[in-house]
């Protein structure tokens, strides 16, 4: 296969996610909206994720470690009346367990396993960026599955494909992600 057909799939293959995306998108303020919940929620990607989500007009579950502290996620809170902001420690099974129970009877359609840290020693960087995935799977798949079904993205850093210059660890977590 030659580069430039390997690109003009990549390129369908993309546009026909974005569409996907587009046609399964609920009408804003919708009473039955489908429900995201996002992990690390308070800032890069997982905030960008909560303010798009909330504007489609998705129900938005937004977690992250301190919400006293995610201003822009509270700001988006007050915007929005379909985003919640809960707190949540990823590394703290209990903590998952907890929201999972509080949201017991709610259906769950995607769940964004986003938080993720660099620049940390080995076990704060593999706790929050494995662990935190794992913990976030172990409850949702059994909501979803007694739902009928929903979607998992687990998210994860580039650097995994490649030696950066950052640590080992870092490299590592998005390989054991993807």
């Amino acid at each position: 296969m030659n580069p430039q057909s390997a690109l003009s799939k990549l390129q369908q293959f993309a546009l026909s996610l974005v569409l996907a995306m587009f046609l399964a998108t609920p009408a804003p303020a919708a009473e039955d909206a489908a429900t995201v919940l996002i992990t690390g929620a308070n800032t890069g990607h997982g905030l960008a994720f909560a303010e798009e989500y909330a504007a489609l007009g998705w129900h938005v579950i937004a977690a992250c470690r301190t919400p006293a502290k995610a201003d822009r996620l509270n700001e988006l809170a007050r915007k929005f009346p379909n985003v919640v902001v809960e707190q949540l420690d990823i590394v703290d099974d209990a903590q998952i367990s907890a929201l999972a129970e509080k949201y017991r009877g709610k259906p769950i359609d995607v769940l964004m396993n986003n938080a993720g840290v660099g620049n940390r020693d080995w076990e704060t960087t593999t706790a929050i960026n494995l662990d935190g995935v794992f913990f976030g799977l172990k409850h949702a798949c059994p909501i979803m599955a007694a739902q009928g079904g929903g979607a998992i993205v687990n998210t994860a850093s580039i650097a995994g494909l490649g030696a950066l210059m950052r640590p080992m660890e870092y490299h590592d977590d998005p390989v054991a992600v993807e």
